[in-house]
């Protein structure tokens, strides 16, 4: 089945829409007129129901094969220096959208802005934690 779907990838309908799905946020980011991005969306669109004639399933199937969708979550990386001891830490951002909780947690951590409390659930503010957390509150 995994080489049936990678035969589907090296179609040339595939390469067609990626490259009009790039070419459509690449207008969109530069804010290009809302008629131009609708016309060649209706083109992906039919470039999607060409490959669903073609291959018997819908484009977006070979997308989930090829990767997860995290397209929101973000990668830090922090090194940092603790008594001449490098350690390095990667830690993947949750998306906000998937869950909001593990999010806020996941963006203090990165900032620096917390560290872990031997009560289990509790985290310890940091004083410049504690600041910006204030002029947060005072702005809302």
């Amino acid at each position: 089945n995994s080489k049936l779907s990678s035969t589907k990838q090296d179609l040339p309908i595939v390469t067609s829409i990626i490259n009009k799905g790039e070419e459509i946020r690449k207008l969109k980011s530069e804010k290009a007129d809302k008629q131009v991005i609708d016309d060649l969306v209706s083109q992906l669109l039919q470039l999607k129901e060409e490959y669903k004639t073609i291959t018997g399933e819908s484009y977006d199937t070979i997308k989930d094969n090829k990767k997860p969708n995290k397209k929101n979550d973000i990668t830090i990386d922090n090194t940092k220096d603790n008594n001449n001891n490098n350690k390095e830490e990667s830690k993947v951002i949750t998306s906000r959208l998937t869950d909001y909780s593990e999010w806020y947690s996941d963006v203090i951590s990165a900032a620096d802005m917390v560290d872990s409390s031997p009560v289990r659930g509790c985290m310890v503010i940091k004083p410049w934690g504690m600041g910006i957390w204030d002029l947060l509150r005072s702005d809302v």
